[in-house]
């Protein structure tokens, strides 16, 4: 499992056959992917922590999206791929779309699972847990925060209360979170246009993966994805919420290998 000095990422990459790169959520690291590891059978399969997460360099600032999607063409060049089939988790799926928009030569196809979308219009239960954790990490430090207010929030309803198993995998590697994202004092310029409103102009290839159980917030996103993006394609999984990677691997799977070995010319 390298890790690549200059970019400060840990990685890693496994199998054979077309690349595949995989993006974690917010607060989580590579180990979100280690279920989907049976596609490496077809696949070059490549997880990475991006920057203050898991093993990789906890920078001081540099989290907001433009910063992230440059961390992932530096992956790229370094791994030497011109190209990559892409699937982002929630915050990824929000890198993803920048890749998609302003760097599209770079994106053989792109899956879209329980996705982040810039422009859309947030609950306010979904920013005022954003906010208190925040808050609480200046205030008392990151693991208070992440015990007392993001673990128990909305994200992790589902998970928490239906599938004990998954939720003790995703505390293990939220425990080795660093914080800094909450401890940054950047401001970021808002889009001059929004990534909700550009979705139409999409030629890419791509997938959309959700749970039925996740937030309110994320089921409108993944609808607004699959209507929007032209020739997109959906899945919305039963019983599942915000992490159908661990909730429903064998379903999570089968959809993934499908799309992707549509997209790429295999059988």
């Amino acid at each position: 499992m390298p890790f690549n000095d200059d970019l400060g990422v840990f990685y890693t990459d496994q199998g054979q056959g077309p690349p595949v790169i995989l993006l974690h959520g917010f607060t989580l690291d590579h180990r979100l992917w280690s279920r989907q590891l049976p596609l490496a059978e077809e696949f070059r399969l490549i997880s990475y922590d991006a920057r203050g997460c898991g093993s990789s360099v906890v920078c001081e600032t540099g989290y907001d999206y433009p910063y992230l999607t440059r961390e992932l063409l530096g992956l790229m060049d370094a791994l030497g791929l011109d190209e990559a089939h892409l699937v982002g988790h929630s915050r990824g799926g929000g890198v993803l779309m920048n890749m998609a928009l302003d760097h599209a030569e770079r994106v053989s196809s792109m899956t879209f699972v329980s996705s982040v979308l810039r422009g859309f219009p947030w609950s306010d239960e979904l920013i005022s847990l954003m906010r208190r954790g925040r808050k609480m990490t200046r205030e008392v430090g990151v693991e208070r925060a992440v015990n007392d207010v993001w673990l128990p929030g909305g994200l992790f309803r589902w998970v928490r209360e239906n599938n004990p198993a998954a939720f003790a995998e995703l505390k293990e590697m939220i425990g080795d979170w660093s914080g800094a994202e909450w401890l940054d004092d950047a401001e970021h310029a808002p889009q001059a246009t929004a990534d909700m409103e550009r979705l139409a102009e999409i030629q890419t290839p791509a997938f959309v993966l959700s749970g039925q159980e996740d937030m309110h917030d994320f089921v409108e996103i993944a609808n607004m994805l699959a209507w929007w993006i032209p020739g997109a394609e959906q899945k919305s999984l039963l019983r599942v919420g915000h992490f159908p990677m661990l909730e429903d691997t064998y379903e999570t799977n089968l959809y993934l290998r499908g799309f992707l070995r549509h997209v790429s010319g295999g059988s």
